[in-house]
């Protein structure tokens, strides 16, 4: 945790925005160690579940872009590759971009009222648009991220213990098989 903390102010002090993870914010110190775009801003990261070790990407179908979010797996294209950016200097609550369509993360609300599902949408800072990291705890190596405006976390869908690639916002599960909410 100390490693984690010294990388992140680090890596803040080189006005570099990251993923509040060990191996993210060490890289972030490290230039050749990951892909960066022409910003020196935005660092870009694959997010993985750490239960089915699947990247969240953003659907492209017949190179058109889709508002779906999805769990995947990992290929290491641009629209898998996700930069946050911390809100108001903090690296406690961020929004996460998109490389490939510059589309924020975000929790579906229609009509004022809360719904389970993720999208990629343009950027507006709203806070449905915010995540809250938080360390996972026991045995795990990874972070929940927690909707501000709804207080529920980003999961990848399992039914009846099988994975599926749908991406949600559900309860914070603290009893039982939480993994498909921890992201790394």
């Amino acid at each position: 945790m100390r490693r984690l903390a010294i990388a992140l102010a680090a890596a803040a002090t080189a006005g570099v925005a990251v993923l509040a993870a060990p191996t993210a914010a060490l890289a972030a110190l490290d230039p050749t160690s990951a892909r960066t775009s022409a910003s020196a801003q935005d660092f870009w990261v694959s997010v993985r579940n750490w239960r089915s070790a699947k990247c969240l990407e953003q659907s492209w179908v017949n190179d058109s872009e889709k508002p779906d979010v999805k769990a995947v797996g990992c290929n290491g294209g641009d629209n898998q590759q996700w930069a946050s950016t911390g809100v108001n200097g903090s690296f406690v609550i961020v929004t996460m971009k998109n490389k490939k369509s510059g589309k924020c993360l975000e929790q579906s609300w229609v009509n004022g009222a809360e719904q389970p599902d993720v999208k990629a949408a343009d950027c507006n800072g709203g806070s449905n648009q915010q995540w809250r990291i938080l360390q996972a705890e026991y045995y795990v190596t990874g972070y929940f991220l927690r909707n501000v405006s709804s207080g529920k976390n980003l999961q990848q869908s399992f039914a009846n213990d099988s994975e599926t690639p749908n991406v949600d916002v559900a309860a914070p599960n603290v009893w039982g098989d939480y993994r498909n909410q921890i992201w790394r």
